[in-house]
C-alpha cells in the first residue's frame, strides 16, 4: 500500500514538474555538484533525461506564443455596448442563441430582456425572453454577423485582431443602402 502511494506521489511530482532529490545518486552523477545552489533543468525522474518542451508545461516556446489568440470580448460586452451606445439602433441587431429544446434560434435584440435576473423567472411559459449569456452564439447587424463565438469573429470591438468595428459595418451598410436607392 505504501509503495503504491509512493509511486503515485512520484508520478504526480513528475507530471507537475516538481523536482525531487534522488537518494541513490552520488555527487559524481549530479551535474550541478560544483554549484549546489544553481538551478537544475527539469528532468524525467524515471530515466533522469531532460524534458522536452512538449513535456514541460512551464516553458513556452516561440511557436506557443505565436499560437496564442487575442482575448475576445464577451457576449455580455456586446449586449452592454448595444444597450448603452446611443449611436447604435437596437432594431437592426439580432441574437443567435442555443435553445435547450429547439437548438439554434435567432431573435431580434429587442425581444430579449437582458436585465432580468434569470433566477426570478418561475413560469416556463412567461412572456419574458431571457437566456443565459453563455448560450449566445452570435450577433448580427442587418443580417451580417458581427460577433460569432465559434469563428471568433468580432466586428463589434475588433478585439480578435480585425481592424473593423461596428461603426465600419454601419457605414458599409449605409453606403450599400445609398447605392441601392440611387436611380441609375
Amino acid at each position: 500500500m505504501i509503495l503504491l502511494i509512493y509511486s503515485r506521489l512520484l508520478q504526480w511530482l513528475s507530471e507537475n514538474n516538481i523536482q525531487t532529490l534522488n537518494a541513490n545518486s552520488n555527487n559524481n552523477n549530479n551535474t550541478n555538484s560544483s554549484n549546489p545552489s544553481a538551478p537544475r533543468s527539469p528532468t524525467n525522474h524515471a530515466a533522469n533525461i531532460p524534458l522536452t518542451p512538449a513535456q514541460n508545461p512551464h516553458k513556452t516556446t516561440q511557436v506557443d506564443e505565436d499560437i496564442k489568440k487575442n482575448s475576445m470580448k464577451t457576449a455580455d460586452d456586446v449586449i452592454s455596448r448595444i444597450e448603452w451606445d446611443d449611436r447604435l439602433d437596437k432594431r437592426y441587431f439580432r441574437v443567435g442563441y442555443i435553445d435547450r429544446f429547439l437548438g439554434l434560434q435567432e431573435k431580434s435584440f429587442n425581444d430579449f430582456d437582458f436585465k432580468v435576473d434569470l433566477s426570478t423567472i418561475s413560469d416556463r411559459h412567461s412572456s419574458i425572453l431571457a437566456i443565459p449569456k453563455h448560450r449566445i452564439q452570435y450577433f448580427k447587424y442587418n443580417n451580417e454577423i458581427i460577433w460569432d463565438k465559434e469563428t471568433r469573429t468580432d466586428l463589434m470591438f475588433g478585439s480578435t485582431g480585425n481592424q473593423q468595428t461596428i461603426y465600419d459595418v454601419i457605414k458599409r451598410h449605409e453606403n450599400l443602402m445609398e447605392n441601392n436607392h440611387t436611380p441609375s
